[in-house]
């Protein structure tokens, strides 16, 4: 993939700085993917899945706080979802609420909008 961005620091204000590219990849922990770029100086990183997996990694252009990119954390596929059941175990005398708070794969946190439950007329 071949990115052109005008994203330095002089146009910050006239674009949008925070540009990013997703990408489906198939490969394994040992699978490895290289960012490089041309201006405003060469510049070059490469990592493999199984370290992106833990964390993510900065590509500097220059020291900070010139231009920079960011390689995310990965999400292998088999993280990508997850369900379950819960049973409500209320009496329907008022209405309840529920909600699903999980650690992700990556240590990550999240929650959802709470669900509210209340007995069928």
């Amino acid at each position: 993939i071949r990115v052109q961005s005008f994203t330095a620091l002089k146009q910050q204000v006239d674009d949008w700085s925070q540009k990013a590219i997703v990408l489906r990849v198939e490969g394994d922990a040992n699978t490895k993917v290289t960012a490089a770029c041309v201006k405003p100086t060469t510049c070059e990183l490469t990592q493999s899945f199984g370290d992106l997996a833990e964390s993510n990694e900065m590509l500097f252009t220059r020291p900070f706080p010139w231009e920079s990119a960011m390689l995310h954390r990965i999400t292998f596929a088999e993280n990508y979802e997850t369900e379950f059941t819960v049973e409500d175990e209320g009496d329907g005398a008022r209405v309840d609420w529920y909600y699903a708070r999980v650690v992700q794969a990556n240590g990550e946190h999240a929650w959802s909008s709470p669900i509210w439950v209340e007995k069928k007329s």
